[in-house]
């Protein structure tokens, strides 16, 4: 079983207070909610993600 961390950048719109994630290190230039350009940049979570596998019951 395989572990992998992403490395997602936190950013808020200032004029609908959406919060959305972005993978790696760009940066926001919009909302994709209501496409506004007003961007504050919040925070770097770091998501760890574990390999599992389903078994049917």
């Amino acid at each position: 079983m395989g572990q992998e961390t992403i490395v997602l950048n936190e950013f808020k719109c200032v004029d609908c207070d959406q919060l959305f994630l972005i993978p790696g290190k760009p940066s926001a230039k919009f909302c994709p909610r209501c496409g506004s350009g007003g961007i504050q940049y919040g925070a770097v979570s770091k998501v760890q993600v574990i390999d599992t596998q389903i078994r049917e019951k």
